[in-house]
């Protein structure tokens, strides 16, 4: 199986774990992991199919290296398959958003993940759901708690283009613009 391993990095760029160390280390394999650092300590994300489907584990690192979730947390245990997760941080909690096949088409989602690794919304939030796949998606800070999502998804058009979109969640998940809005509007290029 494979098995997520992780290494610190000082600020000066030398490797402190030139060895490497696991993170996790389940009868499944894990795989596509993310990671964001804040308040002293990290949090791995990971895909893991030690289920029956795809889930979305978590894992968090101190900063000597101690991965404080040894079993790993599990984010996600609905049906279908969870892909792609990434972290963020907002200054107070993890932010870690994942696509989704619970419900048929890949839909984003969103938790998060406090300093103590207790999840806020065991299953996630959908964040972002369409006729369409929406996929890959990723997570970044912003300001006053804030985090702005981004992701793409497949268009009906000509060329079967994708697109990427992005919206803003508070700290408690809450869509602020809940629109979203989109890059690479082609209608302007006759």
């Amino acid at each position: 199986s494979w098995d997520i391993h992780a290494a610190r990095i000082s600020p000066d760029g030398t490797v402190l774990d030139p060895e490497g160390f696991p993170v996790s280390f389940s009868s499944g394999a894990e795989s596509n992991p993310g990671i964001a650092c804040g308040s002293g300590q990290c949090l791995v994300v990971w895909e893991d199919d030690r289920n029956a489907d795809v889930d979305i584990y978590a894992a968090r690192i101190d900063t000597t290296g101690t991965v404080l979730d040894p079993a790993g947390i599990p984010l996600t245990s609905g049906g279908g398959d969870e892909a792609r997760p990434q972290a963020g941080f907002n200054g107070t909690d993890f932010v870690v958003v994942w696509g989704d096949s619970r419900n048929g088409n890949s839909e984003i989602f969103t938790t998060r993940v406090d300093a103590d690794g207790n999840a806020s919304d065991p299953c996630g939030v959908m964040i972002a759901a369409g006729d369409r796949n929406l996929e890959y998606p990723s997570v970044g800070g912003g300001p006053a708690g804030r985090n702005l999502i981004v992701y793409n998804g497949f268009v009906e058009d000509t060329y079967r283009s994708t697109r990427a979109w992005g919206l803003f969640v508070g700290e408690d998940a809450s869509l602020i613009f809940a629109d979203g809005f989109e890059s690479g509007d082609t209608s302007t290029w006759n």
